[in-house]
């Protein structure tokens, strides 16, 4: 994980392998494959590393994570009333996922429902809580910062967002 963070993702995806080879059956390669290929832009390859390892966390609290993983991919694709109801699902398993509540709200917003969508963005952003690189790197790439929405929610919102915005060095 440390070596995919840092952004080496060739030793990330060889230690990965190295591990999926040794234990065929353990869904955490898999899913460390699927964050890999999702950070190198290949979507479809790691949304379909992530539903396997899904299936193989099944019965497991790490399962809510994969779920939020996938329902990051899914805003990705555009196809956000998956991503809705697949970070719905991460939300039910672990109610706290702080970046599935972002991509709740976002995909809610991006499908027209502004109010829903708005609030749990707000509950994302309570005070404390730090904007995840992930949501980050999603509003760059959708270019949501423009959008008239993100302009009134951001100017709506409470003083501790723009403070952790401010510290993150994210300008809205």
């Amino acid at each position: 994980e440390k070596l995919r963070t840092n952004g080496e993702f060739s030793p990330a995806r060889k230690w990965a392998a190295l591990a999926q080879n040794i234990l065929p059956a353990h869904p955490s390669p898999i899913f460390m494959l699927g964050k890999v290929e999702i950070e190198e832009g290949n979507f479809q390859n790691g949304l379909e590393l992530l539903i396997k390892s899904q299936d193989l966390y099944r019965h497991s609290s790490s399962a809510a994570y994969v779920l939020e993983r996938q329902a990051l991919v899914y805003m990705l694709l555009g196809e956000y009333e998956t991503a809705e109801k697949t970070a719905e699902k991460a939300l039910k398993k672990i109610p706290q996922l702080l970046t599935a509540h972002w991509v709740l709200g976002l995909a809610q917003i991006k499908q027209g429902k502004l109010l829903d969508g708005q609030r749990n963005c707000e509950i994302a952003t309570t005070p404390n809580r730090t904007i995840p690189i992930e949501i980050q790197k999603i509003i760059k790439i959708l270019d949501l910062e423009k959008e008239k929405w993100f302009i009134e929610f951001n100017s709506v919102a409470s003083n501790s967002v723009n403070l952790i915005a401010h510290k993150q060095g994210i300008v809205f």
